[in-house]
C-alpha cells in the first residue's frame, strides 16, 4: 500500500472509531434508562395478584419492560466488539 492508502485507511477507521464511540455512550445511556424502567415496573401495581398469586397481567409487563433491555444489550455488545477489533 502506498502512503496516501495508508493515510485514507486510517482516517477512516479512526472516523469509525468516533462514530462508534457515540454509538456506544448513545446505547449505554438507552440501556440505563430501559433498566429504570424496568426496576420500575417491578413494583406490583393494583390489578396484578389475583388471589396470593400474581397475575399473567403481571408477568406480559415484565417480559415487555425485560426483552428492550436485552436486546439493546445485545447492540451495546456488538458495538464494543466493533469498537474493540478496530482499536486493536
Amino acid at each position: 500500500m502506498t502512503r496516501e492508502q495508508l493515510l485514507r485507511v486510517a482516517a477512516t477507521r479512526a472516523a469509525r472509531l468516533k462514530q462508534l464511540d457515540k454509538q456506544t455512550g448513545d446505547a449505554y445511556d438507552q440501556v440505563q434508562d430501559l433498566r429504570s424502567r424496568q426496576e420500575a415496573g417491578r413494583e406490583i401495581r393494583e390489578g396484578d395478584r389475583q388471589g396470593q398469586h400474581l397475575s399473567s397481567q403481571y408477568f406480559q409487563r415484565q417480559y415487555s419492560l425485560n426483552r428492550p433491555v436485552e436486546q439493546t444489550r445485545q447492540h451495546l455488545d456488538q458495538l464494543i466488539a466493533e469498537r474493540d477489533t478496530l482499536r486493536y
